[in-house]
């Protein structure tokens, strides 16, 4: 993974969006969090240490 220094952190070049995550059924309320929670092992696994999680604006 590429990195980059910003002040005293090592980030990745890429990072993990989180604003939209997998849903069940189609309802955005109901977030799928073993899907989730295997799409951020795998971010992990590949050197992401970036995560984007704001909310809409």
């Amino acid at each position: 993974m590429i990195t980059r220094q910003f002040q005293e952190l090592t980030l990745s070049a890429l990072g993990f969006g989180a604003m939209r995550l997998p849903v069940l059924d189609g309802q955005d309320s109901r977030i799928d969090q073993k899907e989730t929670f295997r799409m951020v092992d795998e971010a992990m696994a590949k050197g992401i240490n970036y995560y984007d999680t704001a909310s809409l604006w």
